[in-house]
């Protein structure tokens, strides 16, 4: 049996885990977590497979949002976005910022889960690339006649 995936949302919101829970399926476990330095201590334990950010001017200063997913950058996690903000502009902002998909408020728990799913198999299959490239270029070379 596959394991879990397991996701973290950066939220104010810590009442959004049940709900989703119950909503993207047995195989999605959701973590909700408010504050910044246990939601990357968690990232750094490898204890999530897809980071969500709730960006909610209410939770926390948009810098600092757009800050934290800056921050995910440097880790090989596939980040999302939960947002009441439908300007295209905003959503090329995202992508700028290395976002890989967003979500409108309310998300849509069925959309959710599909494109979970997808960013997490994407995700592993980029780890298993580099590592697959990495063996092959620790192979010896074999000198060619």
């Amino acid at each position: 049996m596959l394991s879990a995936i397991r996701v973290l949302i950066f939220s104010g919101q810590l009442n959004l885990q049940r709900p989703l829970e119950a909503t993207l399926g047995p195989d999605i476990e959701v973590r909700v977590e408010a504050d910044r330095r246990a939601a990357l201590a968690t990232i750094a334990r490898r204890q999530t497979d897809v980071v969500i950010v709730d960006l909610d001017s209410r939770f926390a200063p948009l810098e600092a949002q757009l800050a934290f997913i800056a921050e995910m950058r440097g880790t090989d996690l596939p980040v999302m976005v939960i947002t009441d903000d439908d300007r295209r502009s905003t959503a090329l902002e995202l992508l700028e910022h290395g976002v890989c998909d967003h979500f409108r408020k309310p998300p849509c728990p069925m959309e959710m889960s599909i494109v979970i799913r997808r960013a997490h198999e994407h995700a592993r299959l980029k780890r298993e690339l580099a590592e697959a490239k990495k063996k092959l270029c620790e192979l010896p070379r074999v000198a060619a006649r």
